[in-house]
This record gives C-alpha cells, structure tokens and sequence, in this order.
C-alpha cells in the first residue's frame, strides 16, 4: 500500500466518525432528541440515504463500511454529549 493509499485510507476512516459525531447535540438542540435509540436510528438512516444516492447517482463509493463508522460517529457524539453535560456544558438541555 503506497503512502497515498494509506493517507486516503485513514482520511476517509476518520472522516466517516468525525462527520457524524455533531448529530447528537444538533438532534437535541433542534429536535429535543434525547433518545439515544432514536439517535443512532436517525444515523443510520442518513447514513444508508447517503450512500443509496452515491450508488444511484454514481457519484463517490457507496460502502457498507461508511455505514458503520458513521453509526460509530453518533456514538460517539452520544458519549460526548453525556460528558458534556456533567461538565455542566449541555446539563440544562439534558436531563
């Protein structure tokens, strides 16, 4: 595996977590979500129209992988969520 590939590669890895550790915190801020059933039910559903449209529209790689670190991403986002708020950052919204 050259360099590039192996850049590309872990890009793209920690791209798919990191872009979905906001939709947490954006579910319970706009949508007072606090379900976290629903939360990571809401990040896969993105996650599979997502990838549906790039297999469609033939745009970008549709992967099952992708699926799967996004829903890692919300977990994340989850998790962070509940250290926020015991830091007194998020306690009003999150009960």
């Amino acid at each position: 595996m050259s360099p590039i590939d192996k850049w590309n590669f872990i890009t793209d890895l920690v791209g798919n977590i990191v872009l979905f550790v906001p939709l947490p915190f954006f579910l319970l801020l706009f949508f007072g979500i606090k379900n976290q059933g629903r939360v990571m039910l809401i990040a896969f559903c993105m996650s599979l129209g997502v990838e549906i449209t790039q297999y469609l529209l033939g745009i970008g790689v549709a992967d099952v992988d992708d699926i799967i670190l996004n829903i890692l991403g919300a977990g994340a986002g989850i998790l962070l969520l509940k250290l926020t708020s015991r830091i007194n950052f998020t306690s009003a919204l999150v009960k």
